[in-house]
């Protein structure tokens, strides 16, 4: 679990540290899937399965030209969601 939550914390900016955390950001992901299924894919192959963009891009059967940008805005998504309130 460490090793996921430094890869986390690296890709998309943050690190949950507690169970709320790891809960906010399971609930997070099942937003991102009801408003964008394929970034949720993505974040699913890129994160949880370390695959690089042109496997993901094989995986989902599209070109790595789509995966990009919706690796970008899944994590800038993830991080507004996630982001300590101000």
């Amino acid at each position: 679990m460490e090793a996921i939550l430094g890869t986390l914390d690296a890709s998309v900016g943050i690190k949950p540290t507690c169970d709320e955390e790891i809960i906010a950001l399971e609930l997070a992901l099942r937003k991102l899937e009801e408003m964008s299924p394929r970034q949720a894919k993505v974040v699913e192959c890129r994160f949880f399965g370390s695959m690089t963009v042109e496997q993901t891009a094989e995986a989902l059967h599209v070109s790595a030209s789509v995966v990009e940008p919706d690796w970008r805005a899944a994590k800038a998504w993830l991080d507004a969601v996630l982001a300590p309130p101000k």
